[in-house]
């Protein structure tokens, strides 16, 4: 069981299926889900790491050399994360873009919250994909 009330690995297999997403469980609270979407496949990463439920998308797209590039892309993103909901895009140390929602247990019921947290992650990752891509991949010509 996890130390999540509620939510134990039966639960949460239980959503994935319902939501017809493959998953592996990679250790007692992680999971690597795979979603397929109208623009790419993503890798969701889910941990129930206490007192949160973390989703991440870890290599959603690579950082830019070109400087121009990664300022356009860095602004798009900043936009971005001040449309959405819930879910945020990040920079890691190793220059790649990542995407994560964590989802606090609240006293409503966490099963149906994290079922909608869960589709609105993976909309929200479809639908900026090629955006993003095309920002991250454009080279500026002087």
């Amino acid at each position: 069981m996890s130390s999540i009330d509620g939510l134990d690995s039966k639960v949460l297999e239980d959503i994935f299926e319902d939501s017809r997403l493959s998953h592996d469980r990679i250790s007692k609270k992680i999971w690597k889900v795979s979603y397929v979407g109208e623009t790419s496949d993503f890798q969701i990463i889910v941990d129930l790491n206490n007192p949160f439920v973390s989703l991440s998308i870890n290599s959603y797209v690579f950082s830019p050399e070109d400087n121009e590039c990664r300022l356009d892309l860095y602004t798009h993103l900043l936009k971005v994360n001040k449309e959405m909901n819930h879910a945020k895009f990040s920079l890691e140390e190793n220059g790649l873009i990542s995407l994560t929602m964590l989802i606090t247990p609240l006293k409503r019921d966490l099963i149906q919250l994290l079922k909608e947290r869960l589709k609105s992650f993976c909309e929200y990752a479809d639908n900026n994909y090629l955006d993003v891509l095309n920002i991250a991949q454009a080279r500026h010509i002087s």
